[in-house]
């Protein structure tokens, strides 16, 4: 029968040997295992992502912060193309910067209302509600699932400009709002006025 159709026979023989109460517990402990193999099949991945988009915003912020002389800050694109003259330009670095404000692993995001206006002033709630299994009605051979809606909250702050390598549009990060008026913030602790 081949290896895996082995495997899968002894598999089987295993889960039926035993009282009925022993072949459930093998059942969910079965189940259980393969929902830890999912979970990171999907986690790794997606942390994976969040660790190099972290990765490239530092070497931005070194990039930024060796070339202070090459470097500006800008509250919008109109201001941009009034000073640089090149509207493509001031687009590509705004994309990047907003890109950057949405990226996992490298967004700005709180827990706790107060904690984000603590730092930021101002901030906007986001409300994601998901619905968890959280047992299953058997009617007949037929289990249905019973959900339960889990309810989650984030703050974030407000992107109020974008600071950026006149001569590469590509090197460029997002600036936050914090309580002090005409001062932003980046994502590592660097403080810029933006009077």
């Amino acid at each position: 029968m081949g290896f895996i159709g082995d495997a899968f026979d002894r598999y089987t023989d295993w889960m039926m040997e035993g009282s009925e109460a022993w072949s459930l517990t093998k059942t969910f402990g079965s189940a259980a295992a393969a929902l830890i193999i999912v979970a990171g099949a999907v986690i790794a991945p997606l942390a994976m992502i969040a660790n190099n988009n972290a990765e490239a915003a530092a070497k931005d912020y070194a990039t930024l912060d060796a070339r202070p002389a090459q470097v500006e800050i800008y509250r919008s694109v109109q201001d941009c193309t009034v000073k640089l003259r090149d509207g493509t330009s001031c687009q590509i670095s705004f994309d990047k910067a907003v890109h950057q404000s949405k990226d996992l692993g490298t967004y700005l995001s709180y827990g706790s209302r107060v904690n984000c206006e603590a730092a930021h002033g101002n901030c906007t709630e986001h409300v994601t509600t998901t619905q968890v299994i959280i047992g299953y009605n058997k009617i007949g051979d037929v289990s249905i699932p019973i959900y339960m809606p889990v309810t989650s909250y984030s703050y974030t702050p407000h992107m109020v400009g974008w600071q950026t390598l006149n001569d590469n549009p590509q090197v460029s990060v997002p600036l936050y709002n914090t309580p002090a008026p005409n001062i932003a913030v980046r994502a590592d602790g660097a403080t810029f006025n933006l009077s």
